[in-house]
């Protein structure tokens, strides 16, 4: 009803997944409020396929007395694509299924939607009949509102007859100045404006029929009042709804720049911890670096020692060994000189 449309669909398509598992009945004025939606939006085939998928379920679910007002809902959506023959065909529909069902005020509506259908094909008599049928139906249920809406489309019925020099006309001058001077009594609250629209241009209308030119310029200058009003109001509602979006988008942008701190903090602090544990990683590796190297250090000491010891007991021995080799050759040597010729022949 705000013309939230987007926030609606999001709503709506949250809604139909649980209804359609724990099969929901309600899901069938889901279906059909998405439909609605659509057509607000001017998407009417969207709107016809979820007015469909509505009156399936409704025949799924036995509940025939939500099906009237979404064939309706078909039937005027056909006559906004001015596929006129569906919309006749879906009005009608709609009647004897409301009729069946003994649903009054929607048969009302479907006989008033197929006379306007009438009305707009030239068939000015079978309009009138049906408009009149649905205008009895009111009376009897005692909706003012709808009889004050349905009395001025007769009578601009009536005055499109009167102007055309027709003899199809039923009601004289007087009853239908009566007709308006009902419904704007009806009409009291003077809020809806529609209705208010059309009766003041009926009323200027039969001014110039009758030759009543005060009632005429009167109702003209209302007229052109009203449509000031509405005009204003509109723009009022537009600039309502304008400041209603640019706030909803201020916000989406606070939002968003909120987030974007929130991600930019989010990649500061894992930044921070990247180089945290690169930081880490690299104290480890030189702390274990440093101890290899103290370690190979610590063995190349080792070694060197030990190789030095080794070619000093290698040294060592060689020099001890030479000189006792000498001194064994030496004693061999004096031996030899001092022993006998049989032992020096053996030697």
């Amino acid at each position: 009803k705000k013309n939230n449309y987007n926030e609606a669909l999001q709503e709506i398509s949250a809604a139909l997944p649980i209804q359609k598992k724990i099969n929901d009945p309600s899901i069938i004025l889901t279906k059909n409020t998405q439909a609605n939606i659509f057509t607000s939006l001017g998407k009417f085939e969207d709107a016809l396929r979820y007015y469909k998928e509505a009156v399936t379920l409704g025949k799924k679910f036995n509940e025939d007395y939500k099906i009237p007002t979404i064939i309706q809902n078909i039937g005027s959506t056909y006559t906004k694509l001015n596929q006129i023959d569906s919309a006749k065909q879906y009005y009608l529909k709609g009647m004897a299924m409301a009729k069946r069902l003994n649903d009054r005020h929607g048969y009302a509506y479907a006989t008033y939607n197929y006379a306007d259908l009438l009305n707009k094909d030239g068939k000015y008599v079978k309009a009138k009949k049906r408009m009149l049928e649905a205008l009895k139906v009111f009376e009897e249920l005692e909706e003012t509102s709808n009889i004050a809406w349905i009395l001025p489309r007769i009578v601009e019925l009536e005055i499109i007859q009167y102007e055309k020099n027709l003899s199809t006309t039923t009601f004289s001058y007087k009853d239908l100045e009566h007709f308006l001077d009902k419904s704007i009594s009806l009409n009291a609250n003077g809020n809806n404006y529609e209705t208010l629209e059309n009766i003041y241009d009926c009323y200027a209308r039969l001014g110039k029929l009758t030759g009543n030119t005060n009632m005429t310029v009167n109702y003209q200058s209302k007229l052109l009042i009203l449509k000031d009003t509405i005009f204003n109001q509109e723009r009022v509602k537009a600039d309502i709804e304008m400041a209603a979006k640019l706030k909803d988008a201020e916000q989406k942008a606070t939002i968003a720049q909120l987030e974007t701190n929130s991600n930019k903090d989010a990649y500061q602090k894992r930044l921070l911890l990247i180089l945290l544990g690169l930081f880490i990683f690299t104290g480890v590796g030189l702390y274990f670096s440093y101890r290899y190297r103290i370690r190979r250090k610590n063995e190349m000491t080792l070694f060197k020692q030990k190789e030095e010891f080794r070619n000093q007991v290698s040294s060592d021995l060689h020099d001890d060994v030479g000189t006792l080799l000498t001194g064994v050759a030496l004693q061999s040597e004096l031996a030899s000189l001092n022993a006998d010729a049989d032992l020096k022949k053996s030697l």
